[in-house]
């Protein structure tokens, strides 16, 4: 028996007949929350939407999957949430080796979630509090004809759900309403091991952020990639080849031919591996757009709502942070019996509000950038990022600045470049200066009540 059976069979075993009692109650009582997505987003919200004493169904192809991804964060972003979030290993600092310089060490503490213990967590109070976990792969979703009902979600099996808000978060946004995931600008692509060694692959470095030193492939110079990699303890280690914004992905045969390059250079070969992640996160995707009268309102959140980062790739963070704050709007609107589209657009207004727009046309234009760089211009970059002050960098990874901060920092790292950087900078920010302007330039005022500005 795999792990990932007898992970199904300890969380099944939790859960089912639990299941079978509430989803009998729930489909006797005014509709639930449907949230479309058993991710790390998706049962981090409904299990904040249950404990607020409101009905809850996650709907997902194998909600008892285990998930298939690493996730790492920052360790402060881990601090005042609702709940633990399980931590399967924590480090002080963070190495950053850049080509033709010595190790740079950040001295900011990172956590690996455990992924298995979080989920199991997820589930378990989400169940304790009266919601249920419902298998099946989301199709299409319809307005709701009447007052109670916020919209229809119909799923490939042909069966149809009720749901008195509908939330979307499901990664790539497959809910929006053209029927498509919207394309991307760029792609982060990662291909990385669970292996154990005889040799440390990382040299030393209990965790390695990014190692951009190039493994010896011919394009190394021209498409940068960096390895990513922790050590779990005795001779256990975690190691990735991420290529962390390009046009077009890198294929994972590519990504693994490096890896294995990278490491046989350091006579660091696995001598077993446990685990393959492959990993393609879209980068840049266009924001979902505000429901119509005629649409279903649906609430997007999560990599859904594109809270993926434009120019680190990273989303849990503000996942986790965004949260209880929806929650709380979802809470109070069903108590008051808003109308499902006003509720929607608060939600939205909430969650991008103008001002957050307007900061994410700035992270946007650093994605820019990043994707046109080749390895020495790259190493420049980073090398000039992490000279500004610790509180500047980490508000920028965490997406948390102002668009006035967001240019402020950016003219602060525009004056720490060396000149080759500088051109490089200026070229890129001319290129996308039409399409950047646009979007500074969207009108600020919400257009709901309640709405942020």
């Amino acid at each position: 028996m795999t792990p990932e059976d007898l992970f199904r069979c300890f969380v099944s075993a939790r859960f089912s007949v639990l299941t079978l009692f509430v989803w009998s109650i729930i489909m006797t009582s005014p509709h639930p929350i449907i949230v479309v997505g058993a991710g790390p987003a998706g049962l981090w919200l409904s299990t904040l939407l249950a404990r607020r004493g409101l009905a809850v169904v996650v709907v997902d192809p194998d909600p008892l999957a285990p998930w298939p991804n690493t996730y790492g964060i920052w360790s402060d972003a881990l601090q005042h949430l609702e709940l633990p979030v399980p931590a399967e290993a924590t480090f002080k600092a963070a190495a950053i080796h850049l080509p033709g310089r010595d190790a740079q060490r950040l001295p900011r503490a990172y956590t690996r979630v455990d992924p298995r213990a979080f989920k199991t967590l997820l589930i378990d109070q989400l169940t304790a509090h009266g919601g249920t976990l419902h298998t099946g792969r989301a199709s299409t979703a319809s307005p709701g004809r009447d007052a109670h009902t916020a919209a229809w979600l119909t799923l490939e099996s042909g069966e149809s759900l009720a749901a008195s808000a509908l939330i979307d978060a499901t990664g790539q946004g497959l809910l929006r309403q053209s029927g498509s995931a919207p394309t991307a600008p760029g792609y982060q692509s990662a291909l990385g091991w669970l292996a154990r060694f005889e040799r440390d692959p990382l040299q030393g470095q209990p965790l390695t952020l990014m190692d951009f030193r190039p493994p010896p492939v011919d394009d190394a110079r021209d498409i940068p990639t960096f390895l990513y990699g922790m050590h779990l303890g005795d001779d256990l280690y975690f190691v990735e080849e991420t290529a962390l914004v390009t046009r077009q992905p890198l294929t994972y045969d590519a990504l693994e031919a490096r890896l294995r390059a990278r490491l046989a250079a350091r006579h660091a070969l696995p001598t077993r591996v446990l685990e393959v992640e492959r990993c393609l996160i879209p980068m840049g995707t266009a924001l979902p757009p505000p429901p119509r009268a005629d649409q279903a309102p649906i609430i997007a959140f999560g990599a859904a709502a594109g809270f993926v980062h434009p120019a680190t790739g990273y989303s849990l963070a503000r996942s986790l942070r965004e949260a209880a704050p929806l929650a709380d709007l979802l809470q109070n609107a069903l108590s008051a019996e808003r109308p499902a589209h006003t509720t929607a657009l608060q939600a939205r207004a909430l969650l991008w509000s103008a001002r957050d727009r307007r900061a994410r046309a700035l992270y946007t234009l650093g994605q820019e950038s990043v994707m046109a760089m080749d390895l020495d211009t790259i190493a420049h970059f980073f090398e000039s990022f992490f000279l500004l002050p610790d509180e500047d960098w980490h508000a920028y990874m965490a997406a948390t600045l102002t668009p006035a901060e967001v240019a402020a920092l950016m003219w602060k790292l525009f004056g720490k470049s060396p000149n080759s950087l500088r051109l490089h900078l200026a070229r890129e920010a001319l290129r996308v200066a039409p399409t950047t302007l646009q979007k500074l330039l969207t009108p600020t005022r919400a257009t709901v009540e309640g709405g942020a500005p």
